[in-house]
């Protein structure tokens, strides 16, 4: 059993080291505990900032929709929103960028709102506007990766109230905050991911990394088989982009899905140096006229709480630079399936 202590403190750190704006606020959207990089992002002092409405600080008109979700969300009818917002800085100066929030719960069932801010146009450069325009895309991008990421470390977050008896929560945490740090260097140094020692990536690997981590994502009436395949398959993908890329799949497979189904992934040495991933799921399936179209960048027929429409653009550019084909194939009311192939190389038994 891992002590309740150990986990506070992964906790802990996630909150004071990821330089994104996160905080903590009270049933009446009240401030009770904020981190230097939200102060840093809005201008204000964290003792300026204690106590205040959240409401405060948000754009007039953006009021309403944050207030009804952080109303739904305290009232227990959602489990996290993720929307893009403006806020009012100190200084006057509006800012926009993505917030995403989820519920913690004490022993004693009061209620705490957690929320994670990351800009949308962050001053990372300082050579014109040309940098920050070319910066522009990945921004958004990792807004996207960020809010996937994220949703895996609130939802191990809820286990501080819990007693649990491995240690696969703590490893979870630990994975999903390295593939953080990953995309956050990598919009720093304006390039893809990176692995951290460039070595190849088993597919295997990767899904039960991807099991480890799928675990507070899903709802009690939807099922998750993965399937690995009988050797290990290596891939150039790094584990990063590969695990990035079975996330947004899983995602949207999730988001499809009402209330009850099934997800199925599995991994197939296809032909000779060409490995497949096959996630199918049974949920709503995708409009013939939307088909085409969900690969564009921020196409989405979610709503502004559940998506920005990224998540199958950033999937089908990392499968072609990797040298591979994405394909999706959907009937509307029966379910999706896509696939992925992917240069591999398959290992001895």
């Amino acid at each position: 059993m891992i002590p309740d202590q150990l986990l506070a403190s992964a906790f802990k750190h996630v909150f004071s080291a990821l330089p994104y704006g996160m905080c903590i606020v009270d049933s009446e959207f009240r401030y009770v505990e904020v981190n230097s990089a939200w102060c840093n992002f809005i201008g204000y002092s964290k003792e300026e900032v204690m106590n205040m409405s959240f409401l405060e600080f948000t754009h007039p008109d953006d009021q309403a929709l944050d207030a009804e979700l952080s109303t739904q969300l305290f009232d227990g009818q959602i489990p996290y929103f993720r929307i893009n917002k403006r806020w009012i800085c100190k200084s006057g100066d509006v800012v926009e960028g993505s917030l995403t929030a989820t519920c913690l719960h004490s022993p004693d069932q009061e209620r705490w709102g957690f929320a994670v801010i990351v800009p949308e146009s962050q001053q990372l450069t300082t050579h014109g506007g040309r940098d920050r325009e070319m910066l522009g895309p990945q921004a958004r991008g990792l807004v996207h990766e960020i809010n996937n990421l994220l949703l895996i470390v609130s939802g191990r977050s809820e286990l501080l109230e819990h007693e649990f008896g491995d240690q696969h929560d703590i490893a979870a945490i630990k994975t999903a905050t390295q593939l953080a740090g990953n995309h956050t260097k990598a919009l720093l140094l304006n390039s893809v991911p990176a692995s951290d020692d460039g070595a190849m990536t088993g597919i295997n690997e990767a899904l039960i990394s991807l099991q480890l981590v799928l675990g507070p994502l899903l709802p009690a009436g939807i099922d998750v088989q993965i399937t690995p395949h009988a050797s290990e398959i290596e891939t150039t993908l790094t584990k990063p982009k590969l695990i990035q890329i079975l996330m947004n799949c899983v995602t949207n497979a999730l988001d499809a899905i009402e209330t009850h189904g099934s997800i199925s992934i599995d991994a197939t040495y296809a032909r000779c140096g060409v490995a497949q991933i096959r996630i199918h799921d049974d949920g709503s399936g995708i409009d013939a006229a939307d088909l085409p179209s969900v690969t564009q960048p921020f196409f989405t027929t979610k709503t502004p709480a559940r998506g920005t429409g990224l998540g199958l653009s950033i999937v089908q550019s990392a499968v072609i630079e990797a040298g591979g084909v994405f394909n999706i194939q959907s009937t509307k009311g029966v379910g999706t399936t896509v696939l992925i192939e992917i240069p591999g190389k398959r290992l001895s038994k």
